[in-house]
């Protein structure tokens, strides 16, 4: 299996797809990258308004875009 490259570094802002019944989007800040789950990259996040991290998987992730 070749290296898997995370997409997205310690510190950055993504927009994660809230599982469990929940929908939309929400931002979050990636805290540490993960080793791969078969064959998704993990991330550890933190949402502003959560006193706790959640692991959730590259494909929940979006890149968010500034506007310069």
């Amino acid at each position: 299996m070749a290296d898997m490259i995370h997409l997205y570094e310690t510190g950055d802002v993504v927009m994660c797809e809230l599982l469990h019944g929940l929908n939309g989007t929400l931002p979050c800040t990636i805290v540490k990258q993960l080793p791969p789950l078969g064959t998704q990259l993990q991330y550890r996040v933190k949402f502003n308004d959560e006193k706790f991290e959640r692991v959730v998987q590259e494909g929940q992730l979006t890149g968010v875009t500034v506007a310069a």
